[in-house]
């Protein structure tokens, strides 16, 4: 239903993936089988099915079925895209849907499945999205562990008596969703934290104990970092940096501005404005950056506002992704200091660049000075220093710094 509904209001959307669906003879089950999604020379959408697995005792097996493991490879694996030549999945800005259900034990005694899902959760691109399902095993399954720990995916918990709901909120969230990270607030009523919240779940929905051993995972949208705030007219001398990027903006020009860094800086550069007004900010961020500071992150990797918001539910980073800070200060051999919003930002900084945490300069080459490393106060609300200590430490240390 959530594909059909989608194939409707988006013409040009391209569906690519495969599901599975019972066989049942006489109204018993029988098997299973795979349905992929193919598209002809016209890219229209047609389906083609093969068994996934039928009852008998050949191996390899899961429970009562033969699984057919070639099918898995010829017709599951050859149905997630690859990215080739360099370029992403859905890189071309059309809108893709991609369908993997399930991620179960039958399709994983493929050795070539895992590794095709992996690189379509790793490939995907903002224009695109991912819908799957895993199952809610007895005993845990590593893939599925492995997918339900990534940061950019949600798993959702589907029963009998809320599977017409879900899939209504879904349809209404994907076709609907202009910010980034709204599908997670859109969804959250039926996000499945934990496996005992699941299990729980379970035996309040006696009817539905069948239906509760699977779970919906679905990709937040890639959300892209900001780059490198600098000045267009004054070279850089201090960047200044927290440890995970901040998301790009709705509105240009507003990139940065939901930092609780602003509050600190305001007191600095002695102006009483909003970082929150369009124009307010323009004329604090001017201000700054006017002094010699610049403004980045360590890491590319974006942390949804969600996440940031309720820490006890932020998801693992993921793989970390430095930015290219070495090249920052090739382009700007004005920078003469790293300035970390935070100790966790040092820290971060030190793993990715072979830095120790005692370390007081970088060294880049013999050619030029080094690079001083300063650890800031940082300027969350979770810092109990009044923010007039912070903006004292913070200009104590800058102002050395600044351009006159």
């Amino acid at each position: 239903r959530v594909v059909e509904a989608l194939q409707k209001n988006l013409p040009t959307l391209q569906v690519t993936g495969f599901y599975t669906e019972e066989c049942r003879e006489n109204g018993q089950r029988t098997g299973f089988d795979i349905i992929r999604w193919k598209q002809n020379h016209h890219r229209s959408n047609i389906l083609e099915r093969v068994p996934l697995a039928r009852l008998g005792s050949q191996k390899p097996t899961v429970g009562k079925y033969t699984v057919f493991v070639d099918n898995v490879r010829q017709v599951a694996v050859s149905s997630l895209p690859l990215a080739t030549n360099g370029h992403k999945i859905g890189e071309e800005g059309e809108p893709m849907l991609q369908v993997i259900d399930e991620v179960g034990k039958m399709e994983l005694l493929c050795r070539d499945f895992f590794p095709a899902v992996e690189r379509v959760l790793n490939g995907v691109q903002p224009s695109s999205i991912v819908i799957g399902t895993v199952p809610l095993p007895r005993r845990p399954i590593r893939e599925v562990d492995i997918i339900k720990s990534r940061s950019d995916v949600l798993v959702l918990h589907v029963t009998r008596s809320n599977r017409d709901r879900l899939t209504a909120a879904l349809i209404t969230a994907i076709l609907e969703d202009s910010k980034k990270a709204s599908l997670r607030e859109v969804l959250q009523p039926y996000v499945a934290t934990t496996s005992y919240e699941l299990r729980d779940s379970q035996q309040q929905h006696n009817n539905d104990t069948k239906n509760a051993k699977a779970q919906m995972v679905l990709t937040l949208p890639k959300i892209q970092p900001c780059g490198p705030l600098i000045s267009n007219t004054i070279e850089p001398r201090i960047l200044l940096m927290g440890e995970t990027a901040s998301p790009q903006p709705d509105q240009v020009g507003m990139e940065y501005a939901e930092r609780s860094m602003w509050s600190v800086l305001s007191m600095i550069v002695g102006l009483s404005v909003s970082n929150k007004d369009f124009d307010s900010y323009q004329t604090l961020k001017e201000a700054t950056l006017s002094r010699g500071i610049a403004i980045w992150d360590v890491l590319s990797n974006v942390i949804h506002d969600t996440a940031r918001r309720n820490r006890k539910s932020k998801k693992k980073i993921g793989e970390e992704k430095p930015n290219r800070l070495m090249t920052f200060v090739e382009k700007y051999p004005s920078t003469l200091a790293f300035c970390f919003i935070g100790v966790k930002a040092r820290k971060t900084f030190g793993k990715h660049f072979g830095v120790s945490d005692t370390d007081s300069k970088l060294t880049i080459s013999s050619s030029r000075s080094s690079i001083r490393l300063i650890v800031l106060p940082s300027s969350s609300k979770s810092n109990k220093l009044l923010l007039e200590e912070k903006a004292a430490k913070w200009g104590n240390v800058m102002e050395e710094f600044f351009l006159d």
